[in-house]
């Protein structure tokens, strides 16, 4: 969940809201439900995060064939154009 650099303990509110929604999709996931309804889990992220909790979800996903439910605009889920090298 990229939470590795976050001290053991650290306040919530004292991380960034993008640590705080991958503390909470994380305390979520410990839980293994069944169903997984997620509103705006990417809203206000960089698209590294976004690709980061989406590849999470996926692979949750394929590995329990559990149901999950994603609410949101569809610009969250588009990632940035690759730009030409050179």
């Amino acid at each position: 969940m990229g939470l590795g650099g976050v001290p053991r303990g650290a306040p919530l509110r004292q991380l960034s809201d993008g640590f705080q929604r991958r503390a909470a999709l994380a305390a979520a996931l410990v839980r293994r439900p069944g169903l997984l309804l997620l509103d705006e889990p990417l809203a206000g992220l960089d698209w590294r995060s976004r690709a980061d909790i989406a590849g999470v979800l996926g692979a949750r996903a394929a590995r329990t064939g559990g149901a999950g439910l994603l609410a949101g605009a569809a610009s969250d889920l588009q990632m940035p154009a690759e730009t030409p090298a050179g």
